[in-house]
């Protein structure tokens, strides 16, 4: 394999000759603390270190030279983090590629502790070696917890004492993080928004704990009692519907909020997945114009769920000071 160590000399603007100088390239290096173990990944794989950032974290809208100074500074420190790493090997490409969705502030690869990359990356190893689909455990495992790390402020008061506990310890304090939050509105594990509404003889009443998506799962015979981690970090709320006056259950309901005080069916099934009949997707869509005219008022819980929605997409924005 062709070794080349262009981009990395281009972005330091350290050598604009046909062949590059490495020693000069590997001192400009030292000068910003990297160290022989960094250089040695640098020279082993050249261009190739960098390739599933290009797309990237490595590439930028904004002016040439402010965009050469930001890939320069995340070169370096991607070296960094990978030397302090001490794994002497590369990373997944796809756990490095998937950083430009991790919500770092700025987009800067410096705020990354490298017991957190050491961590995930150990992970995707472990999903490797079980026969784990990777793009599939990065994207449900991976991607969601970096998001709440770097969005929620985590990678600066996390210690280093849980980040070295590993992968596991990681998804527990996510889903702590989430639970303590909506304890800041109430005692469920997530926030209801609308506990209960009649319309037509159906009651639609709100799913706002582990025990009770399980409990609904069991009895309904659907997979809706493995929800509850989405119902934490994701705007996605469960309603067992039922008949009013006998209290039979009829259907779940899981929606989802597409945008502010709209929200959608996401999925609506009878006992064993069935499909329902027409009266009670009638009911369903009334039930979900007024869980969003609920949803949409001021508050702590539209505090709550904006939040959630940074986390989820974009969290360059501020979330309100009551939950961060």
């Amino acid at each position: 394999m062709l070794v080349t160590h262009n981009v990395l000399a281009h972005w330091l603007n350290s050598d604009h000759a046909d062949v590059i100088d490495l020693g000069s390239l590997k001192r400009r290096l030292a000068e910003h603390g990297v160290n022989g173990r960094g250089w040695r990944l640098c020279l082993d794989y050249g261009d190739a270190l960098f390739s599933p950032l290009q797309n990237g974290l490595f590439s930028s809208d904004q002016s040439v030279a402010i965009a050469s100074n930001a890939i320069a500074s995340n070169a370096i420190a991607y070296l960094r983090l990978l030397q302090a790493c001490e794994m002497d090997v590369l990373p997944p490409p796809e756990l490095v590629a998937s950083m430009t969705l991790w919500h770092l502030p700025k987009d800067r690869l410096s705020v990354i502790p490298p017991l957190f990359f050491r961590a995930a990356w150990k992970a995707c190893v472990a999903a490797q070696y079980s026969e784990t689909e990777l793009d599939d455990f990065i994207g449900t495992r991976v991607v969601p917890v970096a998001s709440w790390f770097f969005s929620s402020g985590s990678h600066e008061s996390v210690d280093d004492i849980r980040l070295k506990a590993g992968w596991t310890t990681l998804m527990r304090l996510r889903r702590e993080w989430f639970i303590a939050q909506a304890r800041t509105l109430g005692e469920e594990e997530w926030p209801p928004i609308l506990r209960s509404h009649v319309w037509d003889a159906l009651r639609f009443s709100a799913l706002f704990s582990e025990t009770q998506l399980e409990e609904e799962g069991n009895v309904m015979g659907h997979c809706v009692g493995s929800y509850a981690d989405r119902c934490r970090s994701e705007l996605l709320r469960i309603y067992s519907v039922r008949y009013y006056k006998t209290g039979r259950r009829v259907a779940t309901l899981s929606a989802i909020e597409v945008r502010t005080g709209h929200w959608e069916i996401d999925q609506l099934k009878g006992p064993g997945n069935a499909d329902v009949d027409p009266r009670v997707w009638r009911a369903a869509r009334v039930f979900l114009d007024k869980l969003g005219y609920v949803s949409s008022r001021p508050g702590p819980v539209r505090q709550f769920l904006d939040c959630l929605r940074l986390i989820a997409a974009d969290a360059s924005e501020e979330c309100p000071d009551f939950v961060f």
